[in-house]
């Protein structure tokens, strides 16, 4: 078992995907946890939420899942993008993990192909996963070639 371990944790250093965990450093700015606002660690922002809050109580809480009870905060919001981006319409997700899943699970159709980067989310695969495209096809982490490679890989694969 310590063998296979081991061998698991070296592949994984190899390909790039083993997790460590951050030193705790008070002095960092977190851009990649769900504190990345900082409310925890900024009095300021937490006074500003609060006041901000407490003045629109209508976003408090989720109230269910969005299919079941469309809320007025998330409409009106949907809204504002819509007209700030000029689009036909927007759509919020609870979360970049949701709107991955839920992007990669219903946009792509049959006959479509999937052309994406190595190191991408996992919840991509899991959207992927439920997808109806016809062809997945990764490239290698940040390279323009290996991109090139797959687009005429995934493009020779409709074709046939």
């Amino acid at each position: 078992l310590n063998d296979s371990l081991h061998a698991a944790l070296a592949s994984r250093e190899k390909r790039l995907v083993r997790r460590k965990l951050p030193a705790a450093d008070a002095d960092l700015v977190d851009f990649s946890t769900n504190e990345y606002l900082s409310f925890s660690r900024s009095s300021v922002l937490r006074t500003r939420f609060l006041t901000r809050r407490n003045t629109a109580p209508e976003v408090l809480g989720s109230g269910g899942w969005r299919l079941l009870v469309n809320g007025h905060a998330h409409a009106a919001l949907e809204a504002r993008l819509t007209a700030f981006f000029r689009a036909p319409a927007a759509l919020l997700f609870n979360s970049g993990l949701d709107a991955n899943v839920g992007f990669f699970a219903s946009i792509p159709q049959p006959g479509d192909a999937i052309v994406y980067d190595e190191h991408i989310h996992a919840s991509v695969h899991d959207g992927m996963r439920a997808s109806r495209a016809a062809a997945r096809t990764p490239f290698l982490h940040n390279s323009v070639r290996g991109l090139w490679e797959a687009l005429q890989s995934a493009r020779g694969s409709r074709s046939a």
